[in-house]
């Protein structure tokens, strides 16, 4: 269907998408009077005949032997789409077209006989006048079509209307593939922010889900070199990279300041950067769109694609970028918060831990001893980093429910009575009830 549109575009006058100018180029006009004279021969079986508009000059001719004639002023024909007739002389009717969508570009014309048994004397003329047939040799007009006049206008009007029917239905073939196009793109980009969501858990690492960004962002959009550029929750900047960067990292630290005074609350998108000034300072980037990671105080990075293969960035690259690092920065947020929470929660503890010290000198620095040597047992037995820090944290409680116990008996230097020991066994339940 696409093929077909392509031809079909072309007799109207110029490649989908470009303004048609008022006078094509002439190997435009030819090509297009070609595929016009081809079309209006193929469905009409009568001779036709192309003619440039500006010029009056012949463009294109059907095969055979029938001289270009034509007893219309080239240049001041139909509006586009019209038809004229008219009969020069009896026995010989004419037509002149301008295709619809070329106007000022090409004139068509062509003749049938309404008469057997005369030769119309216009062609034999025009035959002899423009070198057609050598003088003094008969003209052979024998084949020339037979037809009235109501025939012969509907099998003109027919072929122009057939060939509209073809181009519109070639059209919106078009549409819809360039539809059905946008819907599976639209698709992807669904099930790549899907599957990146599944990855928000606070055990996954901002590194390890930008990552994930640039592997599913590569799939999407077909520029040469993707880069994400991280500040994880411990201050280490990282240099993520898929493809082939047109800039190392210096280069994108430069660009990055050239942008710094843009407003990041909105995706940067630049075309045609090497015929700007900025191409020379970057030279191999054709193209870029880059959004920030945060924003405000809480700018973590950046999201970079370059060079675009085919077309330019626009919006729907730019979108997909700005939802991306939004989901990034929605997560790097949220593991600094939940690191911020369990430090908070780890410096309560301690406060606890420091409260039990207090009434049981005796016993004091135990908790934490007890909580090293468990955590480095874990570490011995290689379990993972999360079960570490809860066996770290398990260590420092495990003696919590003492603050439940009356000082007096933990502070005894005495040997205790069987009731002042029972009440010492007591202090698993009571840590139990408080945590």
């Amino acid at each position: 269907m696409a093929a077909l549109l392509a031809e079909l575009e072309l007799p109207i006058g110029a490649p989908r998408g470009r303004a048609v100018p008022d006078v094509p180029p002439p190997e435009l006009q030819r090509a297009t009077a070609d595929e016009w004279v081809r079309w209006l021969s193929d469905h009409t079986a009568t001779p036709w005949f192309g003619w440039s508009a500006e010029t009056g000059d012949l463009l294109s001719r059907s095969p055979g032997r029938f001289p270009p004639y034509s007893p219309f002023k080239i240049g001041t024909g139909p509006a586009p789409g019209a038809l004229q007739f008219v009969e020069p002389e009896p026995g010989l009717l004419c037509c002149q077209v301008a295709p619809r969508g070329v106007s000022g570009a090409i004139v068509l014309t062509s003749y049938v006989a309404t008469q057997t048994e005369r030769v119309p004397s216009e062609l034999v003329l025009s035959a002899v006048g423009d070198s057609f047939a050598p003088a003094g040799e008969a003209v052979d007009l024998s084949d020339l079509p037979v037809c009235s006049r109501p025939v012969f206008e509907r099998l003109v009007t027919g072929a122009l209307a057939q060939h509209d029917a073809v181009r519109r239905l070639a059209q919106t073939g078009a549409e819809v593939e360039a539809l059905a196009q946008q819907i599976d793109y639209c698709y992807e980009e669904l099930s790549l922010l899907h599957s990146i969501t599944e990855h928000l858990q606070l055990s996954t690492a901002p590194v390890e889900l930008a990552e994930l960004c640039l592997q599913k962002l590569q799939g999407l959009v077909d520029s040469s070199g993707h880069v994400i550029v991280l500040q994880d929750q411990d201050s280490q900047v990282h240099f993520l990279q898929r493809g082939e960067m047109p800039l190392d990292e210096v280069g994108l630290s430069r660009l990055l300041s050239w942008c710094e005074d843009k407003d990041w609350t909105r995706p940067i998108v630049r075309n045609h950067v090497s015929q700007s000034l900025l191409g020379a300072d970057f030279p191999g980037l054709e193209n870029f769109s880059a959004v920030a990671i945060g924003d405000g105080n809480f700018r973590r990075g950046w999201m970079v694609c370059c060079n675009l293969r085919r077309g330019e960035f626009g919006s729907v690259q730019a979108n997909l970028l700005q939802s991306l690092s939004r989901i990034l920065s929605t997560h790097l947020r949220n593991v600094e918060l939940f690191c911020e929470h369990e430090q908070l929660m780890v410096s309560f503890v301690r406060s606890l831990v420091s409260t039990l010290d207090a009434k049981d000198p005796y016993t004091r620095g135990h908790s934490e001893r007890v909580a090293l040597i468990a955590r480095r047992l874990g570490q011995e037995l290689g379990l993972p980093v999360s079960d570490l820090d809860d066996i770290y944290l398990s260590g420092l409680l495990h003696d919590i429910g003492k603050i439940g116990v009356d000082d007096r008996i933990l502070q005894k230097p005495d040997q205790l009575t069987e009731e002042e020991f029972r009440q010492i066994q007591r202090h698993p339940l009571i840590g139990f009830q408080i945590l």
